[in-house]
């Protein structure tokens, strides 16, 4: 079926990037169609980015790899949940982060991140594990 200049333009329109490396029909990074899809993907890519990765944005993501090795306590929950409420303002200003919930088990912290956007009604969820030793 041959798609009119119109029709095409709204399917390209319609689609964003995610941070997916799947190879599918669709090529090597998986689209995402919805805005909150989207959004999602781009707190995940500043939430396991490190700082330094980036060129010329040596501020960017969360660090949380250097946090591995540092003792847990209270004061390590308060350093994660403070590094992602400055990431969240600096890079996704669209996000308003609602709760940043924080389990510490025998090996690891799971992060249980509760956000929301202006388009957004749904208060959206975002799971992390970080590893510890």
């Amino acid at each position: 079926m041959l798609l009119r200049r119109h029709q095409l333009q709204k399917e390209i329109t319609k689609k964003y990037y995610g941070v997916s490396f799947v190879h599918s029909h669709q090529g090597y990074f998986k689209k995402t169609i919805s805005i909150e899809e989207e959004v999602k993907n781009n707190f995940i890519n500043v939430l396991l980015a490190n700082r330094g990765e980036r060129l010329l944005r040596p501020d960017f993501g969360c660090d949380f790899r250097k946090l591995v090795f540092e003792q847990s306590g209270n004061d390590m929950d308060m350093l994660i949940e403070t590094r992602i409420q400055e990431q969240a303002d600096r890079w996704l200003p669209y996000v308003e982060l609602k709760n940043v919930g924080i389990t510490t088990t025998a090996t690891s912290k799971l992060l249980e991140i509760k956000y929301s956007t202006p388009n957004i009604q749904e208060l959206q969820i975002i799971g992390l594990e970080i590893k510890t030793i």
